[in-house]
């Protein structure tokens, strides 16, 4: 016996309740979706190398246990470092961003949270915790410091056409770095004003301008004996600053 089944005739609509893209998933390993030539390994590497206890305070024991201080500062160091400088948007990438969702054990503070820890636990200033980070990288990979290359190149597609189109914001940034140079000359003439130093002012300046400016520092802190000094407790003297 055969059986006729018309399709034609039958236009019940497909529906597969049973079936959810956004269905419930085990909880996945952060360490498998880091890739392993992600910056985030490099300054987590460095970041257990030095000492950060020093830049930490001892919280509060009264009220809730907050989130680990070692976490807190990992999360603010990296967002600066990814140029992430607001505290919202901390908040955010902590929120969003699997890289430092695998760094701080998935710590999710909110931006009043890291206000209150930077105000509260934080000592020092982070550009000393970037400057020891730098400096134990620079020992251990032994890099070369004396030349520096800085490549913000851009190349049009067009075949044999080529256009250097990051020419307006460099020379934008250059005007506002002479226009620092001189704010720290303008400081620096008045606090050599009696002992009769003065360094030009100019709308531009060139290297060996500024050369002349760092062989003077150089021979008053050899004759001064200033040790440079940074970290917990430390004082920078003036000539240090300058230098």
């Amino acid at each position: 016996m055969v059986f006729w089944y018309n399709v034609s005739m039958t236009n019940t609509p497909l529906h597969q309740e049973y079936y959810n893209a956004k269905q419930l998933k085990l909880p996945l390993d952060y360490e498998v979706l880091i890739p392993y030539d992600s910056e985030v390994r490099t300054f987590d590497e460095v970041f257990r190398r030095i000492e950060m206890k020093k830049y930490l305070l001892e919280g509060s024991p009264i009220g809730r246990t907050g989130y680990n201080p070692v976490n807190m500062l990992k999360l603010i160091l990296f967002c600066q470092m990814e140029k992430i400088t607001s505290l919202r948007g901390m908040a955010k990438a902590a929120q969003n961003d699997i890289r430092l969702m695998w760094l701080t054990d998935e710590t999710k503070p909110s931006h009043d949270t890291i206000k209150r820890f930077m105000n509260e636990q934080l000592q020092g200033k982070i550009e000393d915790i970037f400057h020891e980070m730098n400096r134990y990288y620079n020992e251990t990979e032994k890099i070369d410091k004396n030349r520096v290359y800085i490549d913000g190149t851009k190349i049009e597609a067009n075949a044999n056409k080529y256009k250097f189109v990051w020419k307006g914001s460099i020379e934008k940034f250059r005007e506002k770095l002479y226009k620092k140079i001189t704010k720290t000359i303008q400081r620096m003439n008045e606090k050599l004003e009696l002992e009769g130093v003065y360094f030009p002012i100019q709308e531009k300046y060139q290297p060996d301008d500024l050369k002349k400016i760092m062989a003077y520092l150089e021979s008053e802190i050899e004759r001064q004996e200033i040790k440079f000094v940074s970290g917990k407790g430390s004082r920078k003297s003036a000539l240090q600053r300058d230098y």
